[in-house]
């Protein structure tokens, strides 16, 4: 997942276009992405599409630019799951470069058993979807769950770009 937001490994803090957030600002709040939305834009689509999540609806994937590598909606529209199990220390004992995470689950939280790494919809100085930032979640989702936050991308290893 990193390596995807960071468009091959690069630091970005965003895994946009740019790798920042481009934002036209208005008056009132009334604030517009370019390359990653805003509450505004959220409450705008939620609005239009006659549902009552507003600033936590999602919008399509293909709302904004993707990312420098073709990947679109790395920034929001819930946490992904990644393959590492999470282990609150984990990182002070790992490689620096490409760590997996703990070879089996041994962190469980809360009695809702044991948790997975998850990526996005972190914020950083207020922005969603940073790649910096991580937290957790059991990959049990309770049925309640709404809306749901989690979500999973589909990965292909290819030398090669996948035509859509």
């Amino acid at each position: 997942w990193e390596y995807a937001a960071r468009s091959r490994g690069q630091f970005m803090v965003l895994p946009t276009n740019t790798g920042k957030a481009d934002i036209e600002f208005h008056s009132g709040g009334k604030n517009r992405g370019i390359n990653i939305s805003t509450s505004y834009d959220r409450k705008l689509f939620a609005r239009k599409n006659n549902t009552h999540l507003e600033e936590l609806s999602s919008v399509p994937g293909d709302t904004y630019p993707p990312n420098s590598i073709g990947i679109y909606d790395m920034t929001g529209n819930g946490f992904e799951w990644v393959n590492d199990w999470y282990a609150p220390d984990y990182y002070s004992n790992s490689s620096t470069k490409d760590p997996q995470g703990p070879e089996k689950p041994e962190f469980e939280y809360d009695g809702k058993g044991y948790q997975k790494v998850m990526r996005s919809s972190n914020s950083y100085n207020g922005i969603t979807g940073s790649t910096v930032g991580r937290t957790f979640r059991s990959p049990r989702v309770p049925k309640d769950s709404i809306p749901p936050s989690q979500t999973a991308r589909c990965v292909v290893n290819s030398p090669n770009p996948v035509e859509h």
